[in-house]
């Protein structure tokens, strides 16, 4: 690759480094916004710090691939994380029902497990947690408008991690060609 070619390649990423920007700033100007409609419609006290859980999990899971040829990392939003559960951490409520039935204990338990799915064979379940239900039922559609664009922003960072990467391996190779170049020049 020539040292032409490479600069080329240089100011592509870096435009695309600039519109990936651009549209991080506007996912996450607009989030904000939504979600300060969404304080308004529902009232101050109902959307604030006070109604999320501060050292709660990362929603989601991001997947780092690394190639072996060229050593570029890239960055991908795999999935939503669930909560993971043992068996052992699962509540079960104490019922004053007789040993002869034996089936209405066996529904209850199933119906306190609500929302939990089995995962794999093992005696670990999984919740997946939807954060909108710590603001109530019925929220209204800024709320969840404003959710989806700060989803976007989990891929418009990834996407950006992966550019800027790819903008570091090709500085050094501009700078290996460069001093190339000079070496060609001062023999």
């Amino acid at each position: 690759m020539s040292l032409d070619e490479v600069v080329l390649s240089l100011f592509e990423t870096l435009d695309a480094i600039h519109r990936c920007q651009t549209d991080l700033d506007v996912a996450m100007k607009n989030g904000y916004l939504l979600m300060a409609k969404a304080r308004y419609s529902m009232g101050t006290k109902k959307v604030g710090s006070l109604q999320y859980d501060l050292p709660s999990e990362a929603e989601a899971l991001v997947h780092i691939d690394v190639h072996n040829d060229i050593d570029l990392p890239t960055f991908q939003v795999v999935a939503d994380s669930p909560v993971t559960k043992t068996q052992q951490d699962v509540r079960h409520r104490k019922t004053n029902i007789s040993a002869d039935s034996k089936t209405i204990t066996d529904d209850l338990s199933r119906v306190e497990d609500i929302g939990l799915k089995e995962l794999g064979g093992g005696d670990h379940l999984v919740r997946k947690r939807d954060p909108l239900k710590w603001f109530g039922v019925l929220v209204p559609q800024p709320l969840r408008e404003s959710q989806r664009r700060f989803s976007s922003c989990a891929e418009l960072c990834c996407e950006l991690a992966t550019l800027k990467a790819r903008l570091m391996q090709q500085q050094q190779e501009f700078m290996r060609l460069k001093k190339s170049k000079n070496d060609m020049i001062a023999n």
